[in-house]
């Protein structure tokens, strides 16, 4: 009967045992789980970012790296600001706060166009061969041409006309928009009416230039033909005398 007794009891120790190792060993998987959970640095605000600070200003000194769990991260929390490079933030981001790619956008001053610091944004309208078949996209830098007409040195002579030269604009300028194409009515010829012409596709480019480039440009438009040129990184441009009728072929 004793014996009895004494192997119920030991049965009831290494029952209560076995219980407690389990409780401590899923305690302890619990704790090593959660540890072990993947962790992203991810961008957090140092100090208040008032609305429509832009992203260089954020960049200086305005966040810090901090790792969090990425199961209690927004799906668009930002790592870095490339992402959001030249955007503005849209609301007050608090101390404390992780930053969103949702939070930034272009400044509405520009109307949805990011316009590089201390530059102006204007368009201006060509054709097909003029604006390099298509190929100028948002980002590419062109030489601009101008042609026109120049006073003739036989000044008030009976029949005389004005010289046509083309000159270069502009020797390197960066186009920041490409509108849609849209048709242009057809040039005057001197065709039959019998042989309609047809309308000449044009798109309108905007750059981006200073004051003193913008006001040559307008005035280009207003009195001349402009012609793109497609520039590469190695392209070599500068200023020159421009050629006319006269020195074409020389």
């Amino acid at each position: 009967m004793r014996a009895r007794k004494s192997a119920l009891l030991l049965s009831l120790v290494v029952a209560l045992v076995g219980t407690l190792l389990v409780a401590s060993y899923v305690k302890h998987s619990d704790a090593s789980a959660a540890t072990a959970e993947t962790k992203i640095s991810v961008l957090v605000a140092k100090a208040r970012i008032p609305a429509g600070t832009d992203s260089k200003a954020v960049a200086a000194g305005l966040t810090q790296l901090v790792a969090m769990p990425k199961s209690t991260l927004p799906l668009d929390a930002l790592t870095d600001l490339t992402t959001v490079e030249s955007l503005v933030a849209v609301s007050d981001v608090f101390p404390g706060q992780v930053l969103v790619r949702a939070g930034f956008a272009p400044s509405p001053n520009s109307g949805g166009l990011t316009i590089p610091k201390g530059k102006l944004a204007v368009s201006v309208q060509l054709g097909d061969p003029q604006r390099v078949a298509g190929f100028v996209l948002p980002g590419s830098e062109v030489a601009v041409f101008d042609t026109r007409s120049v006073a003739s040195g036989a000044t008030g002579a009976a029949g005389a006309q004005d010289a046509v030269e083309t000159r270069t604009l502009f020797a390197r300028v960066t186009v920041i928009a490409v509108g849609p194409t849209a048709l242009q009515p057809p040039p005057t010829t001197t065709k039959k009416a019998a042989e309609p012409e047809k309308a000449v596709p044009a798109a309108i480019l905007t750059l981006a230039v200073d004051q003193g480039e913008a006001e040559r440009l307008v005035q280009a438009t207003q009195t001349g033909k402009l012609y793109f040129a497609l520039l590469s990184r190695d392209s070599k441009t500068g200023s020159s005398a421009g050629v006319n009728d006269g020195t074409l072929f020389r």
